[in-house]
């Protein structure tokens, strides 16, 4: 049986490798069942821990008859769990990570020239080769149709995360303002409570600010500022706090039924008229008494804007100041109708997001959630954490290691916090852990 299995399997390896004239095996003649990998059979390298790959599979009926299927298996070496079947078509599936993940397919028919069709996920736990074979149980066949897949990984077990102490955080902002007729109310409130913010951004960071607005006509536009040839403010501009003051008032919109929140930011970061620095903290800071109204789900608005930053030691997080249900009640009150921001709030989602009320006296408040130099006591992850895995490190400059003590992670942040000693300046905090892919 093993040798006719063996038969088998080649014919089907020629076949998806498009052979025009597979060996001619007599006993596989008179059953003209055919498994094509429509995709190949080896999956592209996976570099990145969670990542994964997905390749399709047909049982294609050549035969005058019917077949009847009565499974879908894989074969995993080593024990794996790599590899799972994710979709058989017009069925639902259940992955799993067990060595052999069987579909029952029992009574399931495939019709005489007709296929079925599924995918076959490869999704490494460890680094290095994997390989499985991927079986398809026909009755009346002793052997099941088999082909062998592979794929490689370098995908780590843990993430590790560094962060010098001592030196002024780089972090860069970009304002998208509702600028349309809603606004008008409490216009006046939210300029003096940016205005503020900005004051405390000048002390505590190394900064880089530029603001853009919801104005569908507008939009992927930064607001000028009175330097030729520059798109943001930062340390270098002549009197930053006025230029501040005057870009965010912006002309008003004169669309009243959208905000283009998202969709704002995504423009500026896509058409790189403001491009964050790499080794800085990226902050998009969205303001607006209604919903965003851009296509799209927030949870993938939130997962593009938090790739944007993908350097050791830096993130990427959003602030919404928006209706909610903490309003303070006289804004309500002064400022109907209003709409709760829920898809502001729902972007934590996809990236580590602060939420306060339009109507905070306190917008400032927001920014002692970021590191800001000297001695920091907030680390952002690059990536979740297994819930149990982060281990703290020490580095001093004496080349000795300990063991921090005195931190806690913080899960809405995704960051080791230390609540009451912060490292010493001069060292350096090593963070790893297993990388969460729920």
């Amino acid at each position: 049986m093993l040798h006719r299995r063996l038969i088998f399997s080649a014919c089907i390896l020629l076949f998806a490798c498009g052979e025009e004239n597979p060996p001619v095996e007599t006993e596989l003649v008179a059953l003209p069942v055919l498994l094509v990998a429509t995709e190949g059979l080896t999956y592209a390298h996976v570099t990145r821990a969670c990542s994964d790959e997905r390749k399709r599979f047909c049982v294609e009926n050549r035969a005058v008859q019917a077949i009847d299927l009565d499974a879908i298996e894989l074969e995993q070496h080593n024990g794996g769990g790599d590899f799972s079947i994710s979709k058989i078509d017009g069925m639902t599936v259940s992955s799993t990570a067990t060595n052999v993940d069987p579909a029952n397919l029992r009574g399931t028919v495939i019709n005489p020239g007709a296929r079925l069709c599924f995918e076959v996920e490869y999704a490494p736990k460890t680094a290095g080769i994997h390989s499985a074979f991927v079986n398809v149980r026909v009755q009346g066949f002793l052997e099941p149709l088999s082909i062998e897949i592979g794929g490689t990984s370098d995908a780590n077990d843990r993430s590790v995360d560094s962060f010098a102490q001592g030196l002024q955080t780089n972090v860069d902002f970009l304002f998208v303002l509702d600028n349309s007729p809603a606004m008008s109310d409490i216009r006046e409130r939210v300029y003096d409570q940016l205005e503020q913010m900005f004051s405390v951004i000048e002390l505590r960071f190394n900064y880089r600010v530029a603001i853009t607005t919801t104005d569908p006509s507008r939009l992927g536009t930064l607001r000028p500022i009175g330097v030729a040839g520059e798109q943001f403010i930062s340390k270098t501009t002549v009197d930053p706090a006025e230029e501040f003051a005057r870009a965010i008032r912006a002309p008003e919109s004169t669309t009243l039924s959208e905000v283009l929140a998202f969709e704002a930011a995504f423009q500026v970061y896509r058409s790189r008229i403001f491009v964050p620095r790499p080794d800085a903290t990226l902050v998009t800071i969205f303001v607006s008494d209604r919903d965003d109204t851009s296509d799209g789900s927030p949870e993938l608005f939130g997962h593009v804007f938090s790739a944007l930053i993908d350097t050791t030691g830096q993130t990427s997080m959003a602030m919404s100041f928006v209706r909610s249900n903490f309003d303070p009640f006289q804004c309500w009150a002064a400022n109907p109708p209003s709409i709760e921001g829920s898809r502001f709030i729902q972007l934590g989602f996809g990236i580590p997001t602060f939420v306060d009320s339009v109507c905070s006296d306190n917008y400032s408040g927001a920014l002692f959630n970021l590191p800001s130099g000297g001695d920091v006591s907030f680390f952002t992850l690059r990536q979740p954490p297994k819930q149990g895995t982060i281990e703290v490190t020490i580095k001093h400059l004496d080349g000795t290691e300990t063991a921090a003590t005195g931190w806690r992670y913080e899960e809405s942040f995704r960051a080791v916090v230390f609540d009451f000693v912060p490292p010493p300046r001069g060292t350096t905090v090593e963070i790893s852990y297993e990388v969460s892919c729920g």
